[in-house]
C-alpha cells in the first residue's frame, strides 16, 4: 500500500503493522479493518476504495504466519551488514559519500 497509495498509506492509524493487526479472520474469511487519522476526502475515500479491492483479491490463510521480510536479503532476514550495503550503494549511484 506504501508505494501504490502513499497519500493514503500516510492517512493510516497504524503506518507499521503487521498484517494481522489489520483485521481478522471470522468464519474462516479475512476481513480488513482499515483506520485512518481523519474522516476521508472523497478523493481519499475513492482510493480507499481502490485500495480495498486490491487488496481483497489476496486471501489469507489463517494457518500462515505474519512476519517482516527484508527483501535485500534472499533470506528475507534483516542484518545490519546488509543495510550498510544497501546504503552504499545508493551512495555510489549518486556519488555521495558519508565521510
Amino acid at each position: 500500500m506504501r508505494s501504490e497509495f502513499p497519500e493514503l498509506f500516510a492517512l493510516s492509524i497504524k503506518l507499521a503493522a503487521m498484517i494481522a493487526e489489520m483485521g481478522e479472520f471470522g468464519r474462516g474469511c479475512w476481513s480488513w479493518t482499515l483506520k485512518w487519522k481523519k474522516i476521508l476526502s472523497t478523493s481519499e475515500l475513492e482510493q480507499a476504495n481502490l485500495s480495498c479491492t486490491i487488496i481483497c483479491e489476496v486471501h489469507l490463510k489463517q494457518s500462515a504466519s505474519d512476519k517482516r521480510r527484508w527483501n535485500c536479503e534472499a533470506d528475507g532476514n534483516y542484518s545490519t551488514k546488509s543495510a550498510k550495503t544497501v546504503i552504499d550503494i545508493i551512495l555510489l549511484s549518486c556519488n555521495l559519500s558519508l565521510f
